[in-house]
């Protein structure tokens, strides 16, 4: 399951580099100038050259190859599964939207690695997607994005940056990812209290008015009571400022380690709801 919902985040990330020209509408544009400075989207990139780093020293890949990362792609074909612990966190790595991610992914490269890909890396990632009628395994993900991709691909910028933020993600669970989303069979068995950020940055806590200040230490009494089984449930309006998003994000760090401090380790239940 981590390795297709994985590849679901690599296939998008890629055929947005494909598709460049037509996504940037005047909306993509001021949606990712609301949300991703320049600045941010070059730190981002520098993060992500050190996460590389980090794991060529774990030895998630031996080199920073095309040939490298192809490897990786086989583990999973022999092993059917990618399962790693990191214990490492970045600035923005740690906290940046995924689909601010995605939909900025544009600003972390240069016109020169954009260009780089092809109608024929469409066709690849056409067949890599195919429904085969077939159970679909991370075994079977990996074999299709081998035969179609050569290790000459993997030194492209726009699939290298994709396959590490992806990576992180499924090594980062505390992390905003595409895992804990609502809908999945885990909240059923969490009672969740909700946050809601408005458009003009206030906080709801299940749909009341909430000072930003007070918000710490009443997320703290809700989950301290049983922070196995509770969690919380997060969603934004499109017009949310990115900076007070990520400012929540850091009280929802501050919570949970007060919690770890207090019971030992906690896993994090939030659960991210799409913008709306």
């Amino acid at each position: 399951m981590k390795f297709s919902l994985f590849f679901l985040f690599l296939l998008s990330g890629s055929l947005l580099a494909q598709q460049i020209p037509p996504l940037l509408t005047q909306e993509r544009l001021a949606f990712c100038e609301a949300n991703l400075s320049f600045e941010e989207a070059n730190q981002l990139r520098l993060e992500l050259v050190a996460l590389e780093d980090y794991f060529i020293e774990r030895g998630l890949l031996i080199d920073k190859s095309g040939v490298a990362y192809k490897a990786l792609f086989q583990k999973i074909v022999n092993e059917n599964d990618l399962t790693f612990s990191i214990d490492t966190t970045f600035q923005l790595l740690s906290s940046v939207d995924i689909e601010v991610f995605r939909s900025c992914y544009f600003k972390m490269l240069t016109p020169e690695e954009l260009s780089q890909a092809t109608i024929q890396h469409y066709e690849a990632f056409k067949s890599i997607s195919e429904d085969s009628g077939a159970e679909i395994t991370p075994s079977i993900v990996a074999q299709r994005i081998i035969d179609n991709l050569s290790e000459v691909d993997f030194e492209l910028a726009f699939l290298r940056i994709s396959s590490l933020y992806a990576f992180y993600i499924i090594a980062s669970p505390a992390i905003p990812s595409l895992f804990d989303v609502l809908g999945s069979d885990v909240i059923k068995d969490i009672k969740t209290i909700a946050v809601s950020l408005t458009e003009d940055d206030q906080v709801l806590l299940d749909n009341q008015p909430l000072k930003t200040k007070d918000l710490e230490q009443a997320l703290y009494d809700f989950l301290i009571k049983d922070p196995e089984h509770r969690g919380i449930e997060f969603s934004t309006k499109r017009k949310t400022s990115y900076q007070f998003y990520l400012e929540i994000n850091k009280i929802f760090d501050k919570v949970y380690e007060r919690l770890k401090s207090d019971r030992g380790v906690v896993r994090k239940h939030i659960f991210y709801q799409e913008p709306d």
